[in-house]
């Protein structure tokens, strides 16, 4: 279940779907955006998820799903903006 808009939200939990199958469209979707850009600059396996939203465990589920690869995820992953950024400073 794909999700599209904010918008629709508000549809979809008319039409009776529940918070959980919401959820999962959500991070569906944002995992298939993540694979159309990074599909631009290729992968390798292992893929290393980085930033806030690597803590959450579907978006890892979702990611090694849709790549058929393993995906790490570092204790300090939300902070690695702001490690890198501090390097090149």
């Amino acid at each position: 279940m794909p999700f599209f808009a904010d918008s629709e939200i508000v549809s979809l939990l008319a039409a009776g779907k529940t918070r959980e199958e919401i959820a999962g469209g959500i991070i569906q979707s944002v995992v298939t955006k993540v694979m159309a850009l990074a599909g631009r600059v290729g992968t390798e396996s292992p893929i290393l998820l980085t930033g806030g939203l690597a803590q959450m465990e579907g978006i890892r589920k979702e990611l090694e799903l849709q790549t058929g690869c393993p995906v790490n995820v570092s204790q300090f992953s939300r902070y690695a903006g702001a490690i890198g950024a501090a390097l090149k400073a």
